[in-house]
Order: C-alpha cells, then structure tokens, then sequence
C-alpha cells in the first residue's frame, strides 16, 4: 500500500509542476501588474521580507484607486450583503407558484444570506475582486468550519494556485500552496500523519515554516465507500519532503476560479489592469520626470567656469563661497514644460480611470440628493448593467453559481434547511440573482409593463373594452417578480379564488336582498291603489255586488 501511496504522490507533484510550468509565462506580467494595481500582491508573486517596501516604483495611484473604486461597485453592485441579492427558484415553473414550494424556497434562500453575513464572505469577494480587476483571474475556496459548523471562505492570492480545465472550459482541478508552522501543522493532522524529518523539528523547532500543497481534482478511480468514493479528491502533501499528509475528498468542486475576460487558448484571465497598462506605465514614468524636473527647480544644478572658484561651493542658507569672478557660478536653467506634462498626465489618467469603469461607478455610487426616486436609482443601476453586462454573466457562470451550489449543498447535507415538500424530489433548483445589476437586467420589463398600463388607461375613455386585452392577475404577478416581492406577501392563486368566490357570494346574497327589499316596497306602495280600485267598482255595481 505504502508503494501506490508513493506513486499516488509522485504522479500528484508531477501534474503540480506541468501546471506550475504553464503558469510562469503569466508571472512576469502578473508581477508587473502587482507592482502598479495591486502592490499588496506582489509578496505572492516574488520573494520578500516581511515588512519590505511594495511601492518603490510607483509614483502614481491612480490604477490602485481605479481598481479598487471597480471592485467595490461590483461588490455593491452584485453581492451587497445589504439587501437579497439571489432568489432559489425551481424549473418547473408551475412548482414556483405552488404556495408550500415557494414558501421552502424562500425560507431556504433567506438561511443561505444569513450564513453569508455571518461568515467572511463580504471580506473575502472583497479580495477576489480586487484580483479580477488587476489580473483577470482570482479563486477562492469554500468550506465548512470545524470551529462552529458554519461557512468559511479563503481567497488564495494570484500566483500561489494553478488551475485546469474540462473539456467545457470550466474550472475543475486547483492547486494551491500555503505555509503552516511545525506546530500548526501537528495541531491540524497529528504528529503521525507528517514526515519522519517533521516529526523531529516538532522537538527542536516547533516554529519552523513549512510549505505544503493542497491538491483538488477530479478522481479517476472511485471507491464505493469511504473518502475515495468522492467525486472531487483533496490531498495535502509536504512539497519539499514530498510526502502525503493527508487525503479527503469533496462531493462538489469547493472552489470557484471566475475570470474577468478570456483570450482563445488561455486559461487564466485578462483584466482592465491588463488593458490598461501600457497607460499606467506611462503615467507612472511621465510623474516620475516630473518630480524629478520639479526638483531641479527647488534646488538647481549649478555651472562654473574652469578655477573659478576658491575652496568647496557652499550653497546652503548663510554660506559663503569665494570666487575669483563673480560670473563664474550660476545656475543651470532648464526650463521644463510642467504646462505640457499636466496636459499629458490628466489625459492619461483619464484613459486609466475609463478602462476601470470609474467615472461611471462613481456616478452611479453617488447621491445627488439626500433622497432619490426608486427611478433614479433604477437608471443609475442599469448604467452599472451596461458597463458590465458581458462580465456580470462570466462572474454568474464562473462566480456565483458554484458559490451558491456549494453553499447550497453543504447547508443540506448539514440540515440546515427545513424538511423539503415532497413535490421538490428529484426537481431542479436553480438561482435567480436579485442584486441592483441583476434586477437592472430585468427592470426593462417593469417598464414595458408600465407602458402598457399607461397607455391602456389612455384608451379607455375612447374604447373601455380595451382593458378585455391585459390579464391584470398575470401582471400584477409579473410585476412584484420582477420587483422582488417576498413570496410571502403574495396570495396563492387558490386563495385567491376562494376570496372571489366568497366575495361572489356575499354579492350575489346582496343583490337577492336588495330584490327582495324593492319587489316589498312596490307591493307596499301598489296596495293603496288597489283598494281604491276595488271600492270604485263595488260602488258601481250597487248592492247586488255584495250579495253572497
């Protein structure tokens, strides 16, 4: 066993190092990129001190400010954990309007956005986020707790995980190394489980930093039972022992690995950091001589003719110099143009900030008042959707269908959940996003409907049969979807008809009432009348008529 155990492990490592080959035509850009963009990430793409300066060549900020001003319109944008920003729906669509089905639906949905508040998702999409922006590929991993059973989240940083494909461009294979202590190490897996030169530095040095692998991918060989019979295997190694801690397995793939934008051929991403870095280059460069330029002016360089001068320039405040002629020192003008390097510089800043989207996401971000209409809202919003229409369906694709499914997932297995109705065996769940960009994508419906509405009352004074053309239920029921009314509010259709048909009746009693009351009040004015009749033609037949 000990010899497939080896082999396991070298074949492991061996598919490791082909991926980590197929990344290091990537690093060099990614480095480049981290050191204008994204400066905190260049300790995961080089090798630094703790505490070194990660800003050394950077004279400018505004592709640091541009991506993060990006990553925080996507966050509130697509993920606010302030408001209900995906809805479970089924396929079936009528199942979506049975009241128990859409009730568990519900409820389930607002169980999975509580336990995202209550992890550290909001922080960790916040990271991810800044990576897709600056290098166009991010991945973060999602797991249970072992502390209190609930959602744990880890962005890995760009430059430290190697990905593959299957055979339909989706992420299915993650490698991913990450440092650990001696004791850290014992504490999580036990002393047994590490290598023999491991196990003595836990004596001598508990404290010593470890580099281990973390190895996900698909599972050729499955076991009908047990860790093996997962779909997805999970394998710790010790990399420079090569030696295996530990194996696991996942039932879905526990990680999601969105990019930004994708070239043909290529597996990681491209990003407006990416796109935009020839201007950030520029720019960098162009402050660069700037400042340099500005210094000259502060304090010049001088120019002196041959022995000219008598001892050491001195040309502090107070000090002398002796000179044998007093032309003989001066200053060394070189006239920059700060006029032409503002020009220069606003417009490559401007060219930044556009590749970033900022301008737009500031305007969208922003209130120009301290209350807005919900239609003001709605236009910013679907600016926002204009900007990222293409992204936003690669981030649901990539991002948020596997954050949901796993999450999905785990929280059933655990029983997190209520007890499912019997009709949702077998069925399949889907997600629909509700967040400001994706209800942006639908409000264009709300507003058809409201067209049509309006039109339709325009018309009726001219045609009243017109409104037999709009089923008001169904709109209504459109409407408050798309809106985002909570299921709870909404009336089933049975509970529907059953009011309309009481309210039938009580009408239709009312009416028989109503009848009843008019048909007594006719009988009791028309009673006068008759007798008189009734007396006019006694009289005129006389005496005889009352005989018998």
């Amino acid at each position: 066993m000990a010899t497939e155990e080896t082999a396991e492990t070298k074949d492991i490592l061996k598919q490791y190092e082909k991926l980590v080959t197929r990344r290091r035509s990537y690093e060099a850009l990614w480095r480049e990129i981290a050191n204008y963009v994204f400066p905190r990430r260049i300790n995961a793409l080089e090798t630094r001190s703790p505490g070194q300066d990660q800003t050394e060549l950077l004279f400018d900020s505004t592709a640091i400010f541009a991506n993060e001003v990006l990553s925080a319109a996507i966050q509130s944008g697509m993920t606010n954990q302030a408001m209900r920003w995906f809805d479970l729906r089924l396929r079936d669509e009528q199942l979506n309007e049975d009241d128990e089905t859409a009730s568990w639906l519900e409820d389930s949905t607002t169980r999975m956005l509580l336990a995202f508040r209550q992890s550290n998702l909001n922080s960790e999409l916040h990271e991810l986020y800044l990576d897709l922006g600056a290098f166009g590929v991010g991945s973060m991993l999602i797991e249970e707790s072992k502390k209190d059973g609930g959602l744990l989240f880890r962005t890995i940083p760009v430059g430290e995980f190697v990905i593959d494909e299957d055979e339909a461009g989706q992420v299915d294979a993650l490698y991913y190394e990450f440092h650990y202590s001696v004791r850290t190490a014992v504490a999580r897996w036990g002393i047994n489980s590490l290598s023999e030169d491991t196990q003595k530095l836990m004596e001598t040095d508990p404290y010593r930093d470890l580099v281990f692998i973390h190895a996900i991918f698909p599972r050729e060989k499955r076991t009908k039972f047990g860790q093996r019979a997962m779909p997805w295997a999970s394998v710790f190694l010790e990399r420079d022992k090569k030696h295996k801690v530990a194996e696991g397995g996942y039932r879905e793939f526990p990680a999601t690995v969105p990019r930004w934008a994708k070239a043909s051929g290529e597996v990681y991403g491209r990003s407006p950091g990416y796109t935009a870095l020839p201007d950030i280059k520029t720019l960098n460069k162009a402050v660069e001589l700037e400042l340099r330029a500005l210094a000259k002016c502060i304090d010049p360089p001088m120019k002196a003719t041959r022995n000219s001068i008598i001892g050491k320039v001195k040309l502090g405040a107070g000090t002398l110099t002796i000179l044998r002629d007093m032309e003989g020192l001066k200053e060394l003008v070189s006239n920059p143009r700060f006029d032409i390097s503002q020009v220069e510089k606003a417009d490559l800043r401007q060219s930044i900030k556009n590749m970033f989207f900022v301008d737009q996401m500031l305007q969208l971000m922003s209130r120009d008042k301290p209350q807005m209409t919900a239609t003001e809202v709605q236009v910013k919003v679907q600016l926002l959707q204009q900007i990222l229409g293409p992204t936003s369906g690669r981030l649901q694709s990539e991002l948020y269908n596997q954050l949901i499914d796993r999450t999905f997932a785990m929280m059933l297995r655990s029983g997190k959940f209520l007890p499912p109705p019997p009709q949702l065996r077998a069925q399949q769940i889907d997600v629909q996003y509700e967040g400001p960009l994706a209800r942006a994508q639908r409000a264009q419906q709300l507003l058809a409907i409201e067209r049509t509405l309006t039109n339709l009352q325009a018309m009726l004074p001219l045609a009243p049969d017109v409104v037999d053309n709009v089923n008001m239920d169904e709109t209504f029921r459109e409407s408050a979807d798309i809106s985002g009314a909570p299921a709870k509010i909404i009336r089933s259709l049975e509970e529907v008809g059953n009011i309309r048909k009481v309210r039938a009746q009580k009408q239709a009693e009312q009416e028989a009432a109503m009848q009843l009351q008019t048909a007594a009040e006719a009988a009791g004015k028309a009673a006068p009348a008759v007798k008189a009749l009734v007396d006019v033609e006694q009289q005129r037949q006389g005496p005889a008529a009352n005989v018998g």
